[in-house]
């Protein structure tokens, strides 16, 4: 996931057909040799942040599905595209567990799950934003066009709309499959999982994928996301409607988390390509830096993964109101199930009751019972 800046050669590595490899934290061989602080930090703090997130991660998108499963409430288009965002956070959060080992000590995993954690991280971050945008258009058509179309064609333009999300960021994930690998590093016994590139062409390469991944996966989503979001809160501003405020209120506050966790990172992911093509000056000072900058951010772009969970559980008027549903559900089984009991318990007390009328008022009966034993 995050890289080191530097690259290094081999000669012997993929049958001379891949040579520029990226190494992954303080498995780097750079020149700043004496420096290591940031490679210690990185040890220490990334495998930290990689099992708070997952285990507060599972929690959170775990109890998402298990309201949203239970309630009989019909829902609504935002709470299948926050779903789907869910379902997205999940499947990522069970990957980092992977990503803990790996950053303490080396990657053990093989070559197989070095593709597919790489191809997770990938789907995950571009369809958590798309599905932002989707949203942000949905409240968009929805309060300042005031567009009214049937529930069918709602629900499926809803399901086109998570489906098309998904294979975009399957598409996006196709480089992650090509360029990933798990290879042992020069000089080294240790077992790096990073991107190899072909040779000569490391620069091109990475510095496509990532203005490819900054462009489609950020910049012009967060346009949408900022134009839809503009014109809403403008026309909510000269109507009295409370209740789309409150509507609007949960997925406002999921947006706004988004780019507090990602933007920064987005950021220092640019300042390490420009870095890497020497646009910006190289020292080792400044290589220290961009190191922690690039695991301090990860490590929050990673949190929204335990944020967007709390706040649609603890902002969302509709989400209390599928635990509403759920908590009723319960109650109501509850009820029954002791009801059942209950009845079970009349009737077996009943059937044990019935044979001692006659046995009080007949001695004979008692005798003719006790002449058995």
């Amino acid at each position: 996931m995050g890289d080191s800046w530097i690259s290094i050669s081999s000669d012997e590595d993929f049958n001379n057909s891949f040579l520029d490899l990226e190494i992954h934290g303080d498995q780097a061989l750079t020149f700043c040799e004496n420096s290591a602080s940031a490679q210690k930090f990185t040890h220490v703090f990334l495998p930290t942040v990689y099992w708070i997130v997952c285990v507060l991660g599972i929690i959170g998108n775990g109890f998402i599905f298990a309201v949203l499963g239970c309630s009989h409430r019909r829902r609504s288009t935002a709470d299948v595209y926050l779903l789907n965002l869910a379902a997205a956070d999940f499947l990522f959060v069970l990957t980092l567990p992977f990503w803990a080992v790996s950053a303490y000590s080396q990657w053990v995993f093989g070559d197989v799950m070095c593709r597919i954690v790489h191809i997770v991280f990938t789907v995950n971050m571009s369809s958590s934003i798309l599905l932002l945008a989707c949203i942000s258009v949905d409240r968009y058509l929805a309060i300042v066009r005031a567009t009214k179309t049937d529930k069918q064609r709602r629900s499926m333009a809803t399901r086109a709309s998570c489906c098309a999300v998904w294979f975009t960021s399957l598409l996006l994930a196709v480089p992650d499959l090509a360029f990933s690998r798990a290879f042992d590093l020069p000089l080294s016994d240790a077992v790096a999982c990073e991107h190899v590139y072909p040779d000569g062409w490391a620069d091109v390469w990475r510095t496509a994928l990532r203005t490819q991944q900054h462009l489609l996966a950020f910049v012009l989503p967060s346009l949408v996301i900022v134009f839809c979001y503009g014109l809403i809160i403008r026309t909510l501003a000269h109507s009295h409607g409370q209740r789309q405020r409150k509507a609007l209120k949960v997925v406002v506050a999921i947006v706004v988390a988004f780019f507090v966790c990602w933007f920064p990172y987005n950021v220092a992911t640019l300042l390490d390509t420009l870095l890497r093509l020497n646009v910006v000056k190289f020292s080792c000072q400044v290589e220290d830096r961009l190191t922690i900058a690039v695991a301090i951010t990860e490590g929050l772009g990673f949190m929204h993964c335990c944020i967007i969970p709390f706040l649609y559980a603890f902002v969302g008027e509709q989400f209390k109101s599928h635990l509403a549903s759920c908590r009723g559900l319960m109650v109501k089984a509850k009820v029954q199930g002791q009801a059942r009991l209950q009845a079970g318990y009349n009737t077996v007390y009943v059937r044990y009751e019935r044979p001692r009328g006659p046995s009080v008022n007949s001695d004979s009966d008692l005798s003719t019972s006790m002449s058995h034993f």
